[in-house]
């Protein structure tokens, strides 16, 4: 493992750099143009309670070396798990017999080493904190749930998950960083009933730093947006304001993410080709992509070619500014690397994807939002996000909430729709609330959208 220092920076572990050098040299010997490898160690653990009990943990730790070379042009990969020398020895046999397999492309090519101003460091308190303390805590955030209404039925997979990370790449262009990650987070699953109904929601909170983990608030939010939900019905069909909760803001703009990406855009498969530089939203709409954000999920150091990370404003003030790029994908354009090529599973090879992705917040809170909409609806949940047509940005989403008469909400909806096209979606927000919160590596404040089709019960 890679271990950390006084100072909070890391020491790189001399096995696993051997191993990854001598990986490096046998694929350089063997007949590679030029090599990359990553090496990954994972810690991770999940706990669920349930009635007061112990009902899961899973406690693992994993490591990883993936392997990327270039014979000509042709690109191989392997990876494997077993750091043995004869375990490497097929590795290598591996990732040269997959790039003999491989057309060439002129655009593979492995980054240049470029310096990071960023210096990572862990949360100590979460490397030490006692398992006992965890499972304590999950039963305290059980107990908070149902102490809430007597209607609250069941608290489901209320649990408590870490991960602790580090990671070494090299390559034969001079690429030799390390880093480490530490995230922590909580989850709670509640359903309350009266007579018949029951509702089910669910809250979660995920952070880098173990002392601002919320647990019972976790536990309390959801069932209070289960009992919230009690006696729901549709609305009818009409065009409305509505109201976007952090939650169900990052499941739209979430899953619409990757029209942002440029293999998306070269590909032809984004509704946002070719508009680079437009207005695309309105001027209350700014969407940043921030791999140094404070406390952010996905911050590191580089990404998961070695190349810096970095802030970029993709919509600014509503224009287009800019795509996410990974090496690939900017040689293909002739730019620079924004610092987005994530490895997804570390079993993948680095592909375009989001570090922190976030709506900026605005000045207004929630409420101030809300006393200004006459008739609307305020959306909880989103169901179908993933639905969402990236080329053409049509989307028919379910959703539940509450409808919201003279700045009050009033009664819970569900069993309603709401369907538009995202470029009149983003061209239709004219407000955020000051109240940001990311779930994993996505964030948004509650959005205000000026008119939307809801589709009810008549």
């Amino acid at each position: 493992m890679l271990c950390l220092n006084e100072e909070g920076g890391f020491i790189m572990d001399q096995k696993i750099t051997g191993a990854a050098r001598m990986t490096l040299d046998k694929c350089l010997k063997k007949g590679a143009s030029s090599g990359e490898v990553f090496v990954i160690e994972s810690k991770n653990l999940h706990i669920e309670v349930e009635k007061g009990d112990l009902d899961v943990i899973k406690d693992s730790t994993d490591r990883l070396m993936a392997v990327r070379v270039i014979v000509g042009r042709s690109l191989g990969f392997a990876f494997c798990t077993d750091f043995s020398r004869s375990s490497i020895d097929t590795l290598v046999d591996q990732v040269l017999k997959s790039a003999e397999n491989t057309d060439e492309d002129p655009h593979n090519i492995l980054p240049l080493p470029r310096e990071s101003s960023f210096s990572s460091t862990r949360d100590k308190i979460l490397l030490s904190v006692d398992l006992k303390e965890k499972i304590r805590l999950c039963t305290e955030m059980e107990k908070a749930a149902y102490k809430m209404d007597p209607r609250i039925k069941a608290a489901r997979q209320v649990s408590y998950s870490d991960n602790i990370s580090d990671v070494y790449l090299i390559s034969s262009h001079g690429v030799e960083v390390s880093f480490g990650n530490a995230s922590c987070s909580t989850f709670a699953m509640v359903i309350a009933q009266e007579g018949m109904e029951s509702q089910m929601s669910w809250d979660m909170d995920v952070r880098t730093s173990y002392k601002q983990l919320k647990w019972i608030e976790v536990a309390q939010e959801a069932a209070q947006k289960a009992l919230g939900l009690l006696g729901a019905r549709p609305v009818s069909t009409r065009k409305a304001a509505v109201i976007l909760s952090p939650p169900a803001s990052i499941s739209i703009f979430g899953s619409f993410a990757p029209a942002f990406y440029a293999d998306s855009v070269q590909k032809g498969r984004s509704l946002m080709a070719n508009r680079l530089g437009e207005i695309v939203a309105s001027g209350e709409f700014n969407l940043t992509d921030d791999g140094l954000l404070a406390e952010g999920l996905a911050t590191a150091p580089y990404d998961g070619e070695g190349v810096p990370m970095q802030k970029t404003k993709v919509i600014e003030d509503g224009r287009l500014n800019a795509y996410l790029y990974d090496t690939y994908t900017a040689h293909k354009d002739a730019v620079a690397s924004t610092g987005n090529g994530v490895r997804l599973g570390f079993k993948s090879q680095p592909q375009v994807g989001a570090t922190n992705m976030y709506i900026e917040k605005g000045e207004l809170s929630e409420a101030e939002l809300l006393s200004s909409v006459k008739e609307g609806l305020y959306v909880m949940e989103i169901m179908g996000a993933h639905t969402i047509n990236p080329i053409s940005g049509d989307f028919s989403l379910g959703a539940s909430g509450h409808w919201i008469e003279n700045g009050s909400r009033i009664h819970p909806v569900r069993g309603v729709t709401i369907s538009g096209n995202m470029l009149d979606l983003f061209k239709n927000i004219t407000g955020c609330a000051d109240n940001l919160r990311f779930y994993g590596h996505f964030g948004s404040p509650s959005v205000f959208v000026s008119e939307m089709v809801i589709s009810g019960g008549s």
